[in-house]
């Protein structure tokens, strides 16, 4: 374990329990660091599917032409809520729709 922390074989032998104590802290920040950024990724990711669903089954909805801006001002902030909010309302359009005509 000491290893995959990244303690050395040598050092690992000069050191006692408490001394190891850093390394399990810094290990853990960086393993929480790792999984929140794979957090944000998997959500972003959402997003992008979010768009495509909508723009595949909306009429009006389309998917982004470019990269969403992930630094954004407050302005942009709320423009994009908008934008989101009018691809989500296309999406459940189309979803009654489709929920109806099965009936």
């Amino acid at each position: 374990m000491a290893l995959r922390m990244g303690v050395d074989y040598c050092l690992f032998w000069q050191l006692n329990p408490r001394k190891l104590q850093p390394f399990v802290k810094a290990y853990q920040a960086e393993q929480k660091e790792q999984l929140e950024r794979a957090n944000y990724a998997a959500w972003l990711s959402g997003i992008y599917v979010t768009h495509a669903v909508a723009a595949s089954l909306g009429e009006n909805a389309r998917y982004p032409e470019k990269p969403i801006d992930l630094y954004e001002t407050e302005d942009d902030l709320e423009s994009r809520k908008a934008q989101e909010a009018e691809l989500f309302s296309a999406y459940v359009d189309m979803f009654n729709k489709n929920f109806d005509a099965d009936r």
